[in-house]
């Protein structure tokens, strides 16, 4: 092994042990607060990685739900407003981005349970 390549490897643990104290809750709070949404399957180490800037990761393509979600509920505020329960009622005042914080799952059932605005989600998302 060349001593270069030492050196670089040694550099490269001493990174990612920075990161030993954090859960790795807190690894995708980091993500979320720097702008990076990885998949929710994303283990550890990818996450690290992701933080480190050595890997590009892919995106969850619910989060093009999400965006049509949000897009649709400011579209429609004034309607949707007294009707919503979930955390897009702060929409205005506290999260600008309240489907991120719902599961996949919890974003797919908000679209097929409005099969009549299903295709306006789907537009908004595209934009």
């Amino acid at each position: 092994m060349d001593p270069s390549d030492y050196s670089s490897n040694e550099e490269v643990d001493e990174r990612l042990a920075l990161y030993d104290a954090v859960n790795d809750t807190e690894l995708r709070q980091l993500c979320l607060r720097v702008g990076l949404r990885p998949h929710p399957d994303t283990n550890r180490e990818e996450l690290i990685r992701i933080l480190l800037d050595e890997v590009t990761h892919s995106t969850n393509p619910i989060d093009e739900w999400r965006n049509g979600l949000i897009a649709f509920i400011k579209k429609y505020w004034t309607r949707m407003k007294p009707q919503l329960t979930c955390p897009a009622k702060d929409l205005e005042s506290k999260n600008p981005e309240p489907c991120y914080g719902c599961s996949d799952i919890r974003v797919l059932a908000c679209v097929v349970e409005q099969p009549r605005h299903k295709q306006t989600i789907g537009d908004l998302k595209k934009k």
